[in-house]
């Protein structure tokens, strides 16, 4: 019995043993092994998933890329089409002004003159239209935009010659044929450029377009190689009143980048990161520039003074889609806008219209006197009332503080000093520009006859015929001369 207990205690003794050694070395390592397995495919998992997110990652990234990709290349082709609308404009109307001051050097027909100078005016707008378009920079390009105004208001200002048959004298066709030979060269520069354009060698939107021979042509209206006639006349871009102080800027102080952005956003209520900064340009009045897009995908160009941040310029491109919106409502929208642009106490005091585009100009009004001088232009679309364009400049040079001399005769008194053939249709106080960089304290009389209508300046000092300007429907467009 004993032997039997202490053999079946030796085997469960030798069973405990067997199985911890089986079950607990080999059972121990069995484990690891499986364990090691299993991390392996955890690891493997992990591993597979991780990589699976990467290429997914990467397929989203490169998702994105491609879709940013093509935003920027539909952009750059909408604003490639946008610019080659622009430069071919720009081609078209320098040829076409070349050839109107070519023919006027030979015509001696006054009717036939008029007709070509009304087209050189018009012509030298839709040049500068392009011009502020293509955006070109630098003294060069300001100093070429600047002739081109020039030469457009100095073809509206000989227009005055032309009523009713007169015709220009040689001194006039003399400084024309000076203006054609810059116009020519003009046109002989974007004529060389043309070819590589054609050709696909270059880009509208490159700035290597205004490189090379183009370029060239620019930096000579900068450094004075291109002689340019001195043009006076009463125009908003007279050479005879270069040279002046900036009367609105006087005690302003300069402005940066960053509060130049700052205004302009403010200005056309866009945020500042819609922005680009276009540099700054020193011409008579030192400007910073700015462009924007708008919400229909055209480009805006606008120049602040440095001094103060006052809007100086603004041009949208024009599509020129037409439209009948009546002058009057152009008028009462140029007003709000020009308000809106920090410019109080405007008054339209002429409004015309071109090829859907209402012109309106408005001057600030001093108690009860209006103050031409200041002139502000503003061009508004018949089609939908869009702000297209803002000339500020003489504003900046003009606008002050105003003392008014007393007047030395009554409305009653002026008015005995107009020819009797004149019926008076309204009277109001005006300071208008006197010769170069002067002024007079005016009655203006808005007056027809049986040949048309004039608006006659009388001095209120000594009751002096100041000037006559006399309107002209030309194709339908009303004009001042």
């Amino acid at each position: 019995m004993n032997d039997k207990r202490d053999f079946n205690s030796d085997r469960r003794d030798y069973g405990y043993s067997s199985n911890a050694y089986g079950g607990g070395i080999n059972g121990d390592f069995m484990n690891r092994k499986r364990k090691a397995e299993k991390r392996k495919k955890i690891l493997y998992i992990v591993l597979v998933c991780l990589l699976a997110a990467a290429l997914i990652g990467v397929s989203i990234g490169l998702g994105i890329m491609v879709m940013k990709y093509k935003e920027k290349e539909s952009e750059a082709n909408q604003m490639e089409a946008i610019y080659q609308k622009a430069y071919y404009e720009l081609i078209s109307s320098t040829n076409d002004m070349s050839s109107k001051l070519s023919k006027l050097s030979v015509s001696s027909s006054g009717s036939k003159q008029q007709e070509m100078l009304y087209d050189l005016w018009k012509n030298a707008d839709l040049a500068e239209q392009a011009l502020s378009t293509l955006n070109v920079e630098g003294d060069g390009g300001i100093s070429l935009k600047k002739f081109i105004n020039q030469l457009g208001d100095y073809a509206h200002y000989l227009t005055t010659k032309t009523v009713n048959g007169g015709a220009l004298s040689k001194e006039d066709k003399e400084t024309l044929a000076k203006l054609e030979s810059v116009m020519l060269e003009m046109s002989n520069s974007l004529k060389k450029v043309h070819e590589e354009v054609m050709n696909g060698k270059l880009f509208i939107g490159d700035g290597n377009l205004f490189e090379g021979s183009l370029g060239d042509m620019f930096e000579k209206f900068s450094d004075g190689s291109i002689e340019l006639p001195t043009l006076i006349y009463d125009g908003p871009f007279s050479d005879g009143l270069k040279d002046r102080e900036t009367k609105a800027l006087n005690g302003k102080s300069d402005i940066d980048e960053q509060t130049g952005r700052e205004i302009a956003a403010k200005l056309f209520n866009i945020d500042a990161s819609q922005l680009t900064y276009e540099g700054e340009w020193n011409t008579d009045i030192a400007t910073l520039n700015y462009s924007f897009i708008d919400k229909n995908g055209i480009q805006v160009h606008m120049q602040l003074s440095k001094k103060g941040g006052m809007l100086i310029s603004m041009n949208r491109y024009n599509q020129n889609d037409g439209g009948d919106i009546d002058d009057s409502e152009c008028a009462d929208e140029a007003e709000k806008y020009i308000k809106l642009l920090g410019f109080n106490n405007m008054q339209t005091v002429w409004a015309s219209s071109e090829e859907g585009i209402c012109y309106v100009n408005l001057a600030p009004v001093k108690d009860g006197v209006i103050l031409y001088p200041d002139l502000i232009k503003v061009k508004i679309s018949k089609k939908d009332k869009t702000l297209l364009g803002v000339d500020a400049r003489n504003y900046a040079f003009n606008h002050t503080e105003r003392t008014f001399a007393n007047k030395a005769l009554s409305v009653e008194e002026a008015q005995s000093r107009l020819d009797s053939s004149l019926v008076v249709e309204n009277v109001r106080e005006a300071i208008i520009p006197y010769r170069t960089s002067g002024e007079k304290y005016t009655y203006e009389f808005y007056c027809t006859s049986e040949r048309g209508i004039y608006f006659v300046y009388i001095d209120v000092t000594n009751g002096d015929e100041v000037n006559i300007l006399y309107v002209v429907d030309a194709d339908g467009t009303e004009l001042l001369m």
